[in-house]
């Protein structure tokens, strides 16, 4: 399955060139590096990070096939892994594989959009109809109302698409092959949540000082990814490489936009596709890692 917005960051290298970003945004050349060179940690300090390992370890004793994680901090770089890259072989987890970021690409959004304010191209006060005019509707609907700040907090009171029983039913079970490359435009996916009334009023959703209400709606990062494209008028994933990525310096980082695939090396998919228990089959795929309709972060 394929979306244009969320999720869709990568790790992987950059395979093409996006159009030319705007000069202020462009890697700064100072003579120095962007981040500190990596500093493999010294191994009378690997004893520190012996209970994280442990975790990792109980992670796969319950039946992920593997994982791996890293520590970075003053004294240096720590990486940890359990587990294989694949069930059936003894290859081990890799500290340098690829793999999708899932709901982490929620940060980049999110970092766009307040660099965008920071730049005075909107407001996180703007309102959803503003920049999205018609997009949002329904019964019990009030776009007005709805702002950029209450799509990126999770306050907005929008149905989740991921919830909606339809939507799911395509990608449990053997329905999943035949739907896992269909493509969604994010004006479809959002289509899917305003058939559902809104959870609460954006009125009612907490802020700072004062407690309310709040759900966890990948709908919010899909309409902020579209008003990133309305603000911009450039792609999602220009205004991620422009603003974030190359700024940072973060080479091994990419916008794969509808392509399934993941490049090498990288860890075997699995997945039980929203079933449980004795039916449950374990899918996979060898080659590609596709995007799974619950993404936060997926």
């Amino acid at each position: 399955m394929s979306c244009s917005h969320e999720p869709s960051a990568v790790v992987s290298p950059l395979t093409r060139r996006a159009r030319r970003c705007p000069r202020n945004t462009r890697r700064r050349r100072t003579g120095r590096p962007t981040q500190p060179p990596s500093t493999r940690l010294h191994p009378q300090h690997q004893a520190s990070h012996a209970r994280t390992q442990a975790v990792l370890n109980e992670i796969v004793a319950r039946g992920t096939p593997g994982v791996i994680a890293q520590v970075r901090d003053r004294r240096g770089v720590w990486d940890g892994r359990a587990g294989v890259r694949a069930l059936g072989t003894e290859r081990p987890r890799g500290t340098h594989e690829r793999f999708r970021i899932a709901s982490v690409t929620k940060t980049f959004t999110a970092t766009v959009l307040l660099k965008l304010e920071a730049e005075g191209k909107l407001s996180l006060d703007d309102s959803v109809a503003k920049w999205l005019p018609g997009v949002v509707h329904g019964k019990g609907y009030r776009p007005g109302r709805i702002t950029v700040r209450h799509l990126l907090n999770h306050t907005s009171g929008i149905f989740d698409y991921n919830m909606d029983e339809g939507f799911r039913a395509r990608y449990a079970g053997d329905e999943f092959d035949r739907n896992r490359h269909f493509r969604w435009s994010p004006r479809a996916l959002v289509d899917i949540a305003l058939d559902h009334p809104p959870n609460f009023q954006p009125e009612q959703g907490s802020r700072p000082g004062r407690p309310g209400k709040w759900d966890y709606s990948d709908t919010n990062y899909v309409l902020a990814g579209m008003v990133i494209e309305k603000a911009t008028g450039h792609s999602y994933a220009h205004a991620v490489e422009c603003l974030v990525i190359r700024p940072l310096g973060l080479s091994g980082t990419s916008v794969p936009s509808t392509s399934p695939r993941l490049p090498a090396p990288h860890a075997r998919h699995y997945s039980t596709l929203f079933e449980d228990g004795p039916q449950a089959r374990c899918a996979t795929s060898p080659s590609s890692a596709p995007r799974s309709p619950s993404p936060r972060g997926s």
